[in-house]
């Protein structure tokens, strides 16, 4: 179910703190960019919960799958299963033409499988990278967010809020005027986690599902950012 009580979303960031170790003002700060909030409740009690961010894929409305996660003692009863159908059934009662995430590692990708998601849609990673003399770090404006070419957009705020998290995080980003890359620094490799352009290498995939034979096209590759 969609959670709209103050008291029910409280004990979910709470939650959130406890399982991914994000802190209170990064969570505070998300929920109030007003992410859909669904989750189950077990013997009374939130038992799972995860978040949706709409966002707009050439015109069509694309759920992207957030912060999915199950209470300790309610693990291995199939309750996260049970909530990401019923997460797909009512977004795609209100229209939306299909949705994605970014499992956590590889091993989890056998388990969205059974959940009906597809290994197709691939992300963005390099492992080489020229940095042009002089660039400084920086979070696009929204006119300059939204002049750039990228077939798979969020909201700004939201844009705004990744990215600042992610350059206060040790992150950096590079733009010009057609492409806006963020990246990090992983032993030795330059990766990417968010690529508003289209010339990078792709050998990382998230997963999707789609609903009323929506099907994603070449350009539709995620470089998503949400630390």
């Amino acid at each position: 179910m969609i959670i709209t009580d103050t008291k029910d979303i409280q004990i979910i960031k709470h939650n959130w703190v406890r399982i991914f170790g994000d802190g209170e003002s990064f969570v505070d700060e998300l929920f109030s960019l007003s992410p859909m909030v669904f989750a189950l409740k077990t013997d009374g009690e939130i038992s799972s919960s995860l978040l949706v961010i709409e966002m707009i894929y050439n015109g069509h409305k694309i759920g992207y799958i957030y912060g999915a996660m199950t209470v300790e003692k309610f693990r291995n009863c199939g309750l996260m299963k049970k909530l990401l159908d019923e997460v797909c059934e009512t977004l795609e009662e209100k229209g939306f033409s299909g949705v994605f995430l970014l499992p956590a590692n590889e091993k989890l990708y056998d388990y969205y499988a059974v959940c009906g998601f597809e290994k197709n849609l691939p992300t963005d990673t390099v492992t080489v990278f020229d940095m042009p003399e002089g660039t400084k770090d920086k979070v696009l404006s929204r006119e300059e967010y939204e002049r750039l070419e990228y077939p798979l957009k969020r909201d700004y705020d939201l844009f705004e809020f990744a990215v600042r998290t992610h350059i206060q995080n040790g992150g950096h980003t590079v733009c010009n005027d057609d492409d806006f890359i963020a990246y990090h620094i992983k032993e030795g490799q330059v990766v990417i986690d968010m690529a508003c352009t289209k010339n990078v290498k792709r050998d990382r995939f998230a997963m999707s599902k789609c609903f009323g034979g929506f099907k994603w096209g070449n350009d539709a590759h995620v470089g998503l950012l949400m630390e």
